[in-house]
């Protein structure tokens, strides 16, 4: 037989065609180079896999706060009607009853009443000032100074409270004591610290002359700063210190450099940039603006909010890129996840990637508040209202793709906040909401 040449072929019940030895060669000679292609895209496709899930993995290590899953729409934990929700504490959601001027405590779980307090003022004109390590309320008392009210976070008692002759605009904890400072009913400066155990003060000032604004206090590692005063005042002992120098506020490190919160003598925020061996140092005029919840995209990011501007540093404290609000919508980061940075422009939702500034999506959220969002280190679910209503919406991160949608009370403020276990609280005008994974049901 010459190549080419055709030959018989015979056929078998139940075995499709039997081809002759030759032909069966050189059928096998084709497939090689197939099955080769098919293994090594296999092998690319898994080492690709293995490393994104690696890549994923060390983003979600470095977390600074993430919500509960948001691969699908989140259960609701419970629902309930309440006047105003304060905050977390613990495993609780702190709300009010202004009816009863009453604060209670109330079981992330499953919304029961772990506890209930009474209070001298009306708790809606009360806030969370400090969440721990025990929680302290700030209420304003008509024509009569600021009630400070700490409450043990397991019963809701209160030990000691103090009346304030003034407005307190800074409460910093310190051991088991706390610093307050604001004015007084005069106009001072004032500043104290407080035991809300025993009651005593163990050191107080004032300053001898009025400001005719309110003055603004700023704390730091170990003292607070009267802006504009030129004053440093040790929280520890209440003496006055030298000024606060590097090192002394909030800081973010940039590999062989650290971005440092300070101020100028005359109370003004800037950011000093220190290289390693400390013989470089650069000022930018603005604040630290500190990325409070996402993945590990928000380790080693310095941004510099000032006036309308927001400002990524790079280590030798150039811009490496700025994002400008509109005037009365300055940005304000809220969230970084998978190499975007999410900031808030008043209502709207914008998403920069973190590495040049560019920006990828903007959202208008429809409510009447600050943009309000949350990750879980793959999605971005930012609460938004339109004419379907109120809702829950989840974007993919890196192009705002809408992945869900889950319907919350139609409401025109829906604020989130997440609770240190990731779960998701959502205060409307309506109803309190509480969100959390949805858990699949056991196949039988």
């Amino acid at each position: 037989m010459t190549r080419g040449e055709l030959v018989e072929v015979t056929l078998v019940e139940g075995d499709g065609r039997r081809l002759s030895r030759h032909a069966r060669r050189r059928a096998r000679s084709r497939r090689r180079p197939l099955g080769a292609v098919l293994v090594v895209l296999l092998a690319v496709l898994v080492l690709s896999g293995g490393r994104a899930e690696a890549l994923l993995a060390a983003r979600l290590r470095d977390a600074v706060g993430l919500s509960t899953g948001l691969g699908a729409p989140p259960a609701v934990a419970w629902r309930a009607r309440v006047d105003d929700v304060l905050g977390t504490v613990g495993g609780a959601v702190l709300v009010s009853e202004r009816r009863v001027a009453q604060v209670a405590a109330l079981d992330l779980a499953d919304g029961t009443v772990r506890w209930r307090t009474g209070l001298p003022v009306d708790p809606g004109w009360c806030w969370l000032a400090v969440a721990e390590p025990v929680p302290v309320l700030l209420c304003a008392r008509a024509g009569s100074g600021t009630l400070v009210w700490p409450l043990d976070p397991a019963t809701g008692r209160v030990r000691e409270s103090l009346v304030w002759p003034g407005s307190v605009s800074l409460v910093t904890p310190l051991d088991e004591d706390l610093v307050l400072a604001g004015n007084d009913a005069q106009g001072h400066a004032a500043a104290r610290r407080w035991s809300p155990v025993t009651g005593v003060t163990r050191w107080s000032y004032r300053s001898s002359a009025r400001s005719a604004v309110p003055p603004t206090w700023d704390a730091g590692d170990g003292w607070i700063l009267l802006r504009g005063q030129d004053l440093v005042l040790s929280t520890g002992s209440g003496e006055p210190v030298p000024g606060t120098g590097v090192g002394s506020g909030r800081s973010v490190a940039l590999g062989g450099s650290t971005a440092v919160q300070s101020w100028t003598t005359d109370g003004r925020p800037m950011v000093v940039v220190v290289g390693g061996d400390d013989a470089r140092h650069t000022q930018v005029a603005g604040a630290l603006a500190p990325i409070e919840h996402g993945d590990g995209t928000a380790r080693g990011v310095a941004l510099v909010a000032s006036g309308t501007t927001l400002t990524r540093l790079g280590p030798d404290g150039s811009a490496r890129w700025r994002v400008t609000g509109r005037p009365g919508a300055p940005p304000q980061p809220v969230l970084a996840c998978d190499g975007v940075l999410v900031v808030s422009e008043g209502d709207e939702v914008v998403a920069v990637r973190a590495r040049d500034g560019a920006e990828l999506w903007r959202v208008a959220t429809g409510l009447t508040q600050s943009a309000s969002a949350v990750t879980d280190g793959r999605l971005v679910a930012v609460a938004q209202r339109d004419a379907g209503g109120t809702a829950l919406v989840a974007h993919e991160p890196t192009n705002g793709r809408t992945v869900w949608r889950l319907a919350l009370p139609d409401s025109p403020t829906a604020r989130m906040t997440l609770a240190p276990d990731g779960t998701i609280v959502v205060p409307t005008v309506v109803d309190l909401v509480v969100l959390r994974a949805a858990v699949k049901a056991a196949r039988p």
